[in-house]
């Protein structure tokens, strides 16, 4: 035990001695579990902060490359106007970033502490559907909101409402032309968008940080890649259990409020 080496459980005792040994070895067991649980958290915060840094490398090593082009004046780039609107645009996404992985830290770290109170659904969800109604529209992708206008909940509805706009937000943009994003309540709000499917491999890692199916597309609609990530997190904070799984309509995401 002291070299934290897997040690068999004693063997069956009736008398004291047999039942210190049992205590001991299920302590010990416990501090094993404690251990993997540390090494784990240490793994994982490892991989976050690896991937935010390839993932801001891409806008500064890209911004760099178009302020030394504009300085030398190299064809095109002469016309610094044009290209300092692309610098901005790559600062921006950096920004965007950086915000997204301030917010996951805090709430990781017990960092936002949410007020609860009873908050209409209805009501919550109508401003955050009518932000992405244009590009519902432009897209040819029907948006249905079949929540009970009465329906009640205890809730923080900043924190909800985020994460819902992030879920709405990646839902819009794997839904084909054509088809429909529904928002509707069964044991709890669902938001579904039809015609859409995700291999199981990759479903079981879309809340991780800067994981992406589709990595060109996603990158060329301005997505971190954190999006998920965040609605987990904030659904973690309010203490609210989520599913995402795949329907023969398409792909669910469930909260169980």
């Amino acid at each position: 035990m002291a070299r934290l080496e897997e040690v068999p459980p004693p063997p069956e005792s009736g008398d004291e001695l047999g039942a210190l040994a049992r205590d001991v070895h299920g302590m010990y067991r416990k501090l094993q579990a404690e251990l993997a649980k540390k090494d784990e958290a240490a793994e994982s915060q490892q991989y976050f902060f690896t991937a935010a840094s390839h993932e801001l490398k891409t806008p500064i090593a890209a911004t760099r490359a178009l302020l030394e082009a504009m300085l030398a004046g190299v064809g095109d780039y002469a016309d610094t106007g044009k290209y300092l609107k692309e610098c901005l645009k790559l600062q921006g996404v950096q920004a965007n970033v950086v915000s997204e992985i301030l917010e996951i830290v805090k709430l990781s770290q017990g960092g936002i502490a949410p007020e609860q109170t009873r908050t209409n659904l209805y009501q919550l969800l109508l401003p955050i559907l009518a932000v992405y109604e244009p590009l519902t529209r432009a897209e040819g992708i029907l948006p249905r909101n079949a929540v009970p206008q009465e329906l009640q909940v205890i809730t923080a509805p900043a924190m909800l409402g985020r994460a819902i706009s992030n879920l709405l937000a990646n839902a819009v943009q794997n839904t084909p032309r054509g088809g429909e994003v529904r928002v509707y309540w069964e044991n709890g709000l669902n938001i579904l968008n039809t015609g859409a499917h995700i291999d199981e491999a990759d479903l079981a890692r879309l809340t991780e940080p800067f994981y992406r199916v589709d990595k060109a597309r996603s990158r060329k609609d301005g997505h971190s890649g954190l999006d998920l990530t965040l609605v987990a997190k904030t659904l973690e904070a309010l203490s609210l259990t989520y599913q995402l799984r795949n329907t023969p309509e398409g792909v669910l995401f469930h909260i169980d409020l």
